[in-house]
């Protein structure tokens, strides 16, 4: 708008915010995502054939595949708080949310469960179903999303292929509380303050968690495990900060870089300790910063092959190592193919790779998407929400309604008209200057100049 039109003076100007950020869609965290299942696909492929067992050099290097659950942390910490702070303030906000969390997650993990813990049994035989899925006792916990819990008890990994669930489980347990917390404090410092205490206490629970007696407790239980997902939530209440924007782009490349050296340097005297932990959480909190503002690292994980692999994360995450369990047991030769140990770990790798997608290609077209359909009929999706917080990519350009944004703009002209009188303003009378020229060609309005404007790129 020309700066010499006015609106008010500035004894009756009307104050209206521009708003609160919306969330838009963000292609390469469809990346970040797929990132993240590469790295526990190789961490996993590794632990399965013991290619390293004899090698702490690199048993180091692919237990960093592990980075890519605290990956997954960060991201759902993100996008979750980043959804939630936008519809708090909307009607039904718990039950859409959890409505939409449910239609998303829970088919096909109790579609998986009912697989593994009833059908195994009685297909194959209880003998089968231990091996693969643990002991009938321990088996319980995994309906109740407890998975984390009774591996912190045995101080154990007794699920065998069902043992990743723990991490879903971490989430699970986080949704029942964060949307109560989002809803109830209002005051974004305040918020942005406890996503930063979160932080800092959950090393100090692993240590707790450590001297009980449990280390696989410190890795798998909730208050363990929070740093990730509360850093993820810090960057959403910093994203909807007015002077976020001001610092971000400026951050990212250094940041990142500090945080790899820093990493390395807790890794060399702490590894697989409390402040490791804390160290990727820190590194993948970064990484997602830089990956959502520094343009060549966004290139990068918006790369088809990566974005496929995140379109199908979950379903890969939930069927892996039971696919893999699978292969080795009815492919072990694949392992002495070529008797060049470097090339048949490739070819298994591969093989393995390569059947979990399948499944989870397969279940997500012919299962998953039939709940998915189910979202916007069992919620009212609030217009603001341009975000799936499930990972899902939107609908097609064609597809979409654009939606507008209103920008408000107070402009003064005090020091070029006289003052106004109250019936000059509610007879919308022509604003005339001291010099007898029309300041402003229309009449004056009490309210707000708007712009309509259909976001950039959408």
């Amino acid at each position: 708008m020309n700066a010499r039109y006015s609106v008010l003076p500035e004894r009756l100007r009307l104050r209206i915010p521009s708003g609160v950020r919306e969330p838009i869609h963000i292609p390469a965290l469809d990346g970040f995502r797929g990132l993240a299942i590469i790295l526990v696909l190789l961490a996993h492929l590794r632990d399965l054939t013991g290619s390293y067992a004899n090698d702490p050099m690199l048993y180091r290097l692919f237990f960093y595949g592990n980075i890519g659950v605290d990956m997954f942390f960060v991201l759902s910490g993100f996008l979750i708080t980043r959804a939630l702070l936008v519809t708090r303030n909307k009607e039904h906000y718990l039950r859409n949310f959890y409505t939409r969390r449910a239609l998303r997650i829970m088919p096909i993990y109790y579609a998986f469960l009912f697989f593994c813990l009833v059908l195994i049994p009685i297909l194959w035989g209880p003998a089968v179903a231990d091996h693969l899925c643990g002991r009938p006792f321990d088996r319980m916990w995994l309906w109740i999303y407890g998975t984390n819990i009774v591996l912190a008890i045995k101080n154990a990994q007794v699920m065998q292929a069902l043992n990743p669930l723990w991490s879903l489980a971490v989430e699970e347990q986080f949704y029942l509380v964060w949307p109560f917390l989002i809803l109830m404090v209002r005051d974004s410092k305040l918020l942005a303050r406890i996503c930063v205490y979160l932080a800092v206490a959950a090393p100090i629970f692993r240590v707790i968690v450590i001297l009980s007696g449990s280390t696989l407790g410190s890795y798998t239980l909730t208050p363990c495990r929070i740093d990730g997902l509360a850093l993820g939530a810090l960057i959403a209440v910093l994203e909807q900060q007015a002077n976020y924007k001001r610092t971000e782009m400026r951050l990212p490349p250094l940041m990142v870089v500090s945080s790899v050296v820093l990493l390395g340097v807790i890794a060399h005297f702490n590894f697989q300790g409390s402040l490791f932990y804390s160290g990727v959480g820190v590194t993948a909190a970064l990484l997602l910063v830089a990956t959502i503002k520094f343009s060549q690292l966004k290139r990068f994980f918006e790369s088809g092959c990566l974005r496929f692999f995140g379109r199908y994360s979950y379903g890969i995450y939930l069927y892996h190592l039971f696919v893999f369990y699978l292969v080795k047991e009815h492919a072990q030769a694949l392992l002495h193919l070529t008797h060049i140990r470097a090339l048949d770990l490739f070819i298994f790798d591969v093989v393995c790779t390569t059947a979990a997608v399948c499944v989870a290609f397969l279940s997500y077209h012919l299962f998953e998407k039939q709940f998915l359909k189910l979202k916007d009929v069992l919620t009212a999706k609030p217009a603001t929400d341009h975000t799936d917080d499930s990972g899902d990519e939107e609908k097609p350009e064609s597809k979409r309604r654009k939606r507008i944004h209103i920008k408000t703009t107070t402009v003064d002209i005090k020091p070029l008209i006289g003052p106004l009188t109250q019936e000059q303003i509610a007879n919308g009378t022509p604003v005339v200057g001291h010099d007898g020229q029309n300041v402003v060609s229309r009449q004056v309005s009490v309210f707000p100049v708007m712009s309509l404007s259909a976001p950039a790129g959408r």
